[in-house]
């Protein structure tokens, strides 16, 4: 009988493919990064009335060391991976970064064996092989298509380090996520996600040419959908999953 955990990996599952398949559609209208830091800012501000709403306004207790490793999740996982996977997308499309995508089980499985004491299995360990050849393959068959081949292995490397940092960042916040407040813990990281990107505006002194490129026309009804279903309702759901069932288990769910 199917529980919260996998109804919760199923869903997330639905609502990301949607929402890839709007980003895709808005074209090149931003470029990822400021595409990514308007997601997550939405997402950051959707967060907070939820928690104050379930958990309250006092902050759960939380050790300083899991305070870190969930801010640092969020950069790995928020910050830097959306930035690359969003990348890719634009090189190489959504049917080909949803192939990429199919890495993110086989990178949590092999993490959590490593560092979440799980097993893995030899039809576990099968599918990974499997995953890795389909992978070559629509790289090699994109070649004949319609994608430079430049932008297909650029596009490729992206999204292969994007679905590789995701499983980083979601490994290392999982203790956590299944131990803490649940909502307090996805916020820390989206703190961390947002904190990260402002950060790096500052030091590379964009946030005049990022707040040039929101003035400009823009599919705004396209792109706020998307980000809401992408960073909020998936990653709530997507989260959750971890937090209920085994993250190999999660993860071959979120792939559906």
């Amino acid at each position: 009988m199917m529980g919260w955990g996998e109804f919760f990996a199923l869903s997330s599952a639905l609502f990301w493919a949607l929402a890839v398949v709007l980003f895709r559609r808005c074209g090149n209208a931003l470029p990822p990064f400021e595409t990514n830091l308007f997601k997550n800012l939405l997402g950051f501000g959707l967060l907070w009335p939820t928690v104050l709403l379930f958990e309250g306004w006092g902050m759960p207790e939380i050790t300083a060391n899991e305070l870190v490793v969930a801010l640092a999740s969020g950069f790995v996982g928020i910050a830097v991976a959306d930035t690359w996977y969003l990348r890719a997308l634009h090189l190489v499309g959504a049917g080909r970064i949803g192939i990429v995508s199919s890495l993110l089980s086989p990178f949590v499985i092999l993490l959590s064996v490593l560092f979440l004491g799980e097993s893995l299995g030899p039809w576990q360990m099968g599918g990974f092989l499997l995953v890795m050849c389909g992978i070559l393959l629509v790289t090699w068959q994109a070649r004949a298509e319609d994608v430079d081949p430049a932008d297909l292995r650029t596009g490729m490397m992206f999204g292969v380090g994007a679905v590789f940092l995701m499983a980083v960042g979601v490994v290392m916040a999982k203790n956590i996520l299944e131990t803490r407040s649940f909502l307090w813990t996805v916020q820390v990281r989206m703190t961390g996600g947002v904190a990260g990107m402002l950060l790096y505006m500052a030091l590379r002194g964009r946030f005049r040419s990022a707040w040039q490129r929101f003035r400009q026309p823009l599919p705004w009804p396209m792109l706020i959908t998307a980000s809401l279903l992408a960073t909020y309702i998936s990653m709530l759901m997507w989260l959750g999953s971890y937090s209920l069932i085994d993250a190999s288990v999660s993860s071959v769910l979120n792939q559906s």
